[in-house]
């Protein structure tokens, strides 16, 4: 399933299986400054085929709440 911004922010780091998003809008005392999406790689799913997630984005993009930042590329199967 495809991830979704949380609150606007810039694209801190990028890795195989995160995005760090650092977040603009204005935060309270009880929220931190950084959003942490994680990704699947290479997962199995139940009809025998693997997913992998990748990354939409690049380090210092702007997202906005509510952007896509990722998404499944592709479905392989595993024998």
């Amino acid at each position: 399933p495809p991830i979704a911004a949380r609150r606007s922010g810039i694209i801190d780091q990028i890795d195989a299986t995160r995005i760090v998003v650092r977040a603009t809008e204005e935060t309270d005392a009880t929220k931190p400054g950084v959003d942490i999406y994680r990704m699947m790689k290479f997962q199995r799913s139940n009809q025998s085929t693997c997913i992998n997630q990748r990354p939409l984005v690049a380090p210092g993009d702007i997202v906005t709440k509510g952007c896509v930042q990722q998404t499944l590329v592709w479905n392989h199967w595993i024998s």
